[in-house]
């Protein structure tokens, strides 16, 4: 099956992904009460791990682009070397000491501007909650719900944007 996307552009996959400290790993620096991230190993967030794997299926079965998106560090880096090894097309990473600490507002918005500075896309999938936050409860930049909930199997919830499809992968 061959892919066609908006305006004979090839079909586009971004799949936002953040470089977080192991589960394992987790340790909050008792002074700033923020996780040390600092000489701790780092994965890809597993709720966007599975976003990134939904992608590489769907790229396997209907030739799309996938795009491979962060905010961070140049640390982050990593992370994103990682997703292109396992398929993604390309990566982008934003960053700018501006940047750091941002909350969930300017976060949705720095990722937005990137997306359509890169072109947009067709599907947009992210996951649903990150292990560096998910003892907070506060709105998702990138789903606009609760990100302090149980994960829960599977695709979840998907919404219509001006044509174009967003969805959450959950943690099996």
């Amino acid at each position: 099956m061959t892919a066609g996307g908006t305006a004979g552009r090839p079909r586009r996959i971004v799949v936002c992904i953040k470089q977080v400290p192991r589960a394992q790993e987790l340790q909050v620096d008792p002074v700033t009460q923020t996780l040390k991230r600092v000489g701790v190993p780092s994965e890809i967030n597993p709720p966007d791990a599975n976003a990134l794997e939904m992608a590489l299926q769907l790229k396997d079965r209907l030739g799309t682009e996938v795009v491979v998106l962060s905010m961070g560090p140049t640390s982050f880096d990593e992370s994103l070397e990682r997703a292109v090894a396992m398929g993604a097309d390309r990566s982008v990473l934003l960053t700018d000491r501006i940047l750091g600490g941002s909350d969930t507002v300017p976060t949705a918005y720095a990722l937005s501007e990137t997306i359509q500075k890169i072109g947009g896309y067709d599907l947009l999938l992210c996951g649903e909650e990150t292990t560096s936050t998910c003892h907070r409860s506060h709105t998702s930049p990138r789903s606009g719900s609760s990100t302090a909930r149980s994960a829960r199997g599977g695709p979840r919830k998907t919404a219509r944007n001006g044509g174009r499809r967003r969805c959450r992968a959950s943690a099996p």
